[in-house]
């Protein structure tokens, strides 16, 4: 096949991706719970319930000044927790630009049972941009005292399983309970997490109540480059017994992306307007998923499957 006839047909480059930022920094989603409404909005986002069952339950004992009087509560719905800040607005990682997130959590203890839950951040293709595992017991095989309530971050492992890579000595605990069902939060138990997310890397910071500290940075993201972030999820692994959650807030340089589903560069899969390795994770991650984003349709046949690998790799190579 002639080379330029294929990038005619597979590489359409004229109005790839027009954007619009405000190269400022703006705080899109914010919620302390106080007035008692879980879909209380500040900002232009959505705090969405999906299969988690989410209600506002007060702080026990006398408030701080950091939580105030009440915090939100998600407890799963038989086996699974998934609730999603829906960012109306885009957030900006290029141009060294990054995304905060903010909030006050504590863990509910499990009782022996495995459980883990990640904060995930996803892209405008719906690709995990980063993800953040604040709680983890038994469930991804690192052990059930050494990564109980471990803040950490995941990768994908060889057989394409999500693992927990664990940031280094606990910077908790951050469970709250007994070993029953616990029906108020305990202000001693909480910590505050805190991450600065950019286009390929991000740190992370925490603080408990306990007074211990922790930081790492320079992590690398979990689908490698990315452009933008427009949705949190919070979600589980296996069993899991809920989480408290208070003082959420999303940060970030707003952009309007518009992209016009048939102009797009056959390959880019990150989305940075140029096809080179760190297109191959991402690719590798769409194929295995399923996924259906148009930049894996290298071979412009309407599905993303394995036929595209071939294709693919032309494209990467220059052929």
């Amino acid at each position: 096949m002639n080379k330029n006839w294929f990038l005619t047909i597979c590489t359409l480059f004229a109005s790839l991706v027009f954007t619009v930022t405000t190269n400022a920094q703006v705080v899109v989603f914010s919620n302390d719970f106080e007035d008692g409404d879980m879909l209380a909005e500040i900002g232009s986002a959505t705090l969405v319930e999906e299969s988690a069952i989410a209600s506002i339950v007060p702080v026990a004992v006398a408030p701080d000044d950091t939580l105030g009087n009440n915090v939100l509560l998600l407890d799963q719905n038989e086996i699974d927790l998934d609730l999603t800040l829906n960012l109306t607005d885009t957030l900006s990682l290029t141009d060294d630009n990054t995304v905060t997130i903010d909030f006050d959590y504590a863990a509910r203890r499990t009782n022996g049972t495995s459980r883990t839950i990640f904060v995930d951040s996803m892209d405008s293709n719906g690709n995990v941009v980063v993800r953040f595992l604040l709680g983890e017991r038994a469930s991804l095989g690192v052990g059930a005292d050494a990564a109980r309530q471990r803040p950490g971050f995941s990768v994908l492992n060889d057989q394409g399983n999500s693992v927990n890579m664990p940031f280094g000595d606990p910077p908790g605990p951050f469970w709250w309970g007994s070993d029953a069902t616990p029906d108020t939060f305990d202000v001693m138990r909480d910590a505050h997490i805190s991450l600065t997310i950019g286009a390929s890397t991000f740190d992370f910071s925490s603080t408990s109540q306990a007074g211990v500290d922790f930081t790492a940075e320079g992590v690398s993201n979990f689908a490698g480059t990315s452009a933008n972030i427009t949705e949190i999820r919070i979600t589980s692994f296996g069993q899991v017994y809920g989480g408290y959650f208070d003082n959420i807030q999303v940060a970030g340089v707003v952009t309007d992306v518009i992209v016009d589903p048939g102009d797009v560069v056959k390959g880019d899969l990150d989305l940075n307007g140029e096809v080179n390795f760190l297109d191959i994770s991402p690719f590798i991650i769409v194929l295995s998923d399923g996924g259906d984003q148009a930049e894996a349709d290298c071979d412009c046949d309407g599905d993303v499957d394995f036929l595209d690998i071939q294709p693919f790799i032309n494209i990467l190579a220059g052929n």
